[in-house]
């Protein structure tokens, strides 16, 4: 799902349907607030933002939404009139991933949300290995705490002569 955010209803259209043609589900917000809203609201992939709106800009917009999204990669590409070098600058800065200045080519931006679908798809599944990794991780303290507890057990006992004992760690 894409989230267009664009003071201009007939550029959220436009590339509405650019999108569709591609087979994105996507939705539309006018301004700073209705594009958080939205975010709060649905599952977005990837969000094409204005930097000029009312109330407030994209910049600002793009900072919230990376605080919303937390761990979970959802790439902002900057789609502005704006072309200076410090604009660039304070879209990465706030957030943003890529920047285009309009009028763009709609085969250049097919190309970088390939590019950003694929770093996208790259991070879920890093994230998804640090689960794993987390997991295994969990379950070899349990372990280690479980063998402690036997071996305590054993030794403050007494039933077990120490020169005999020997150290075997292996899986409960």
């Amino acid at each position: 799902m894409a989230l267009i955010v664009d003071d201009e209803p007939s550029n959220c259209r436009l590339l509405s349907q650019m999108l569709r043609r591609e087979g994105f589900d996507s939705r539309e917000a006018y301004d700073g607030f209705q594009a958080l809203e939205v975010f709060e609201r649905e599952f977005i992939d990837i969000v094409f933002m204005d930097v000029m709106m009312p109330r407030m800009d994209g910049f600002e917009t793009t900072r919230r939404l990376k605080q919303l999204s937390a761990a979970r990669f959802v790439p902002v590409i900057f789609l502005s009139a704006l072309r200076d070098e410090q604009s660039l600058i304070q879209g990465i800065e706030a957030g943003g991933d890529d920047f285009l200045s309009k009028p763009f080519s709609f085969g250049i931006l097919k190309a970088r949300i390939q590019a950003m679908e694929r770093v996208r798809d790259l991070q879920r599944a890093v994230a998804a290995k640090n689960e794993t990794l987390a997991a295994l991780l969990e379950q070899d303290r349990e372990e280690q705490a479980l063998a402690e507890r036997i071996f305590s057990r054993a030794i403050n006992v007494g039933n077990v002569a120490l020169e005999r004992l020997t150290l075997v760690q292996r899986p409960a």
